[in-house]
């Protein structure tokens, strides 16, 4: 129990760490474009853009902040104590992958809490698809559409505001609610929903690896990891990318790369 309140202690310290130096440089970038409208404005688009950057970013966070955790162990020689006395990775990492998958699943909800209320309907797309057809929501203007037949152009005054604000999640599906998720029957919708689940392992399974010592010198360890975790964030947004468009099943297209990941952690453990 000690061992175990040691390990997280130093792993979930470690990725606080990288997601505040994360969203602070976020904020501080954001915040810096929009200087010119006034320091309230600066800090509110930096505000609504931090959220979603973390969410997106978490896994990579959780395999640098373990990462460092082990860096730091390994420069005062404690991990040689550790292994001497048979409290490897083995023995350890546990506390590691269980620290990570708290951090998905707190990305989980933010996703699904946080995202929706904090991104702002001006960053989302200027035409969204109503029952009726294609509708402009900053002048009215609806294009009436049936069975992929164009029908007329009308002016729409009122429309329904939870229809409107769950097709303007959908425009982006990041940003939408698992509500409006589940209730969308397109690939997009269904690689985001898929996602925000296979996240979760892919935090847990980066923070396994960089609490496992994959080089022998302490400064090489971050960077390795951050290396195979930025490699994986790329080729997870094509595979995404690739079935939002239909051309590969949501469930590869959102959990190949978290299994390869705990694949390689589960690996890396044992060598």
């Amino acid at each position: 129990m000690i061992l175990a309140r040691w390990t997280g202690t130093r792993v979930l310290g470690g990725i606080a760490l990288a997601l505040l130096v994360v969203g602070g440089l976020v904020g501080l970038a954001t915040g810096v474009e929009h200087g010119q409208d006034g320091l309230d404005a600066a800090a509110r688009a930096g505000l609504m853009v931090v959220p979603i950057t973390l969410v997106w970013l978490a896994p990579l966070c959780c395999g640098a902040g373990a990462a460092m955790a082990m860096a730091q162990i390994m420069a005062r020689g404690e991990h040689l104590g550790l292994e001497a006395a048979g409290l490897g990775p083995l023995r350890t990492g546990w506390v590691s992958a269980v620290a990570g998958l708290l951090v998905g699943t707190g990305a989980w909800w933010a996703s699904e809490v946080i995202v929706p209320q904090t991104t702002p309907v001006e960053a989302q797309s200027t035409w969204v698809w109503l029952d009726q057809g294609a509708y402009r929501a900053s002048d009215g203007v609806l294009i009436r559409i049936e069975s992929g037949r164009f029908l007329a152009v009308e002016q729409l005054s009122d429309p329904d505001p939870a229809m409107l604000r769950a097709a303007q999640q959908l425009a982006q599906p990041r940003t939408a609610t698992h509500a409006v998720l589940r209730a969308a029957d397109t690939p997009p919708a269904s690689v985001e929903r898929h996602s925000r689940l296979a996240r979760i392992l892919a935090c847990g399974a980066l923070a396994l690896l960089g609490w496992v010592p994959l080089a022998r010198r302490a400064s090489a360890q971050v960077g390795i990891v951050l290396a195979v975790g930025l490699s994986a964030q790329a080729l997870d947004l094509i595979l995404q990318a690739l079935a939002a468009q239909g051309k590969l099943p949501s469930t590869v297209g959102a959990w190949a790369i978290p299994l390869v990941l705990a694949g390689l952690a589960g690996l890396s453990v044992r060598r």
